[in-house]
């Protein structure tokens, strides 16, 4: 049986969304609409969902980050016997501040499952929060752990990778997400901090697949392009 596949960026998947897909989290006094996981995987398949990926570690005894990649395949152009690929890349941990109760004996499955509703919900375009992404605690508006700190290896990974996939320059990367004292002082994306790399990738899975740019040296180019500037003052 094949599949209906719909198109990834034309497709309005908010519309798509059915009863059961979005429920009512009550958590203190606060009321709030979110998506299930089960919703959003269901119009992944739809959207032409090839390919995921998880990457976890424990930056910290206490903590558990996860890594979530999602491949879809968009429709062939005319003449084109395969279309495009894109990815999309989402992150999220799990720690004493973030999770509580039952869900505290379960860290590596609650980092998994938030990192990939945020995956699929930025692919998808879904403008609600997942039930994941909420989190299983008081507070609906705890931020999570971090976001000052050194990006971890495996953001700068899923980083390098959508920068593959959109055909984007690293350096375009920084100074879209920087400002420019700070983006005039990095040399290397490991340089970036948590909150920094998220945000490069939320900027990468805005971007449409374009056709790829010759990769050349670029952190070495990067590197001379700043120290000529520095130079010429």
């Amino acid at each position: 049986m094949t599949r209906e596949i719909k198109d990834l960026f034309a497709t309005d998947w908010n519309n798509e969304l059915q009863d059961g897909d979005v429920v009512t989290r009550k958590e203190g006094g606060d009321t709030l609409e979110v998506v299930l996981l089960a919703g959003l995987q269901r119009l992944a398949r739809s959207a032409g969902i090839i390919r995921q990926e998880c990457v976890i570690q424990t930056p910290a005894p206490t903590m558990v980050q996860a890594v979530f990649t999602s491949m879809f395949e968009l429709p062939a152009e005319e003449g084109q016997t395969q279309g495009q690929y894109v990815t999309f890349v989402g992150t999220a941990d799990c720690n004493a501040k973030n999770t509580q109760g039952k869900f505290a004996s379960y860290p590596t499955a609650v980092a998994e499952s938030r990192a990939e509703a945020r995956c699929l919900r930025k692919a998808l375009g879904i403008s609600i929060l997942s039930s994941e992404e909420v989190g299983f605690r008081e507070g609906a508006g705890a931020l999570e752990a971090s976001p000052n700190a050194k990006a971890a290896g495996s953001m700068i990974a899923a980083i390098e990778k959508l920068c593959d996939s959109r055909g984007v320059e690293i350096v375009q990367v920084l100074e879209e997400v920087l400002d420019e004292t700070r983006a005039a002082s990095i040399f290397e994306l490991s340089e970036l901090s948590t909150a920094e790399a998220q945000q490069a990738m939320g900027w990468l899975n805005d971007q449409k697949p374009a056709a790829k740019k010759k990769a050349g040296s670029k952190r070495s180019a990067r590197k001379a392009e700043l120290e000529a500037k520095q130079g010429s003052k």
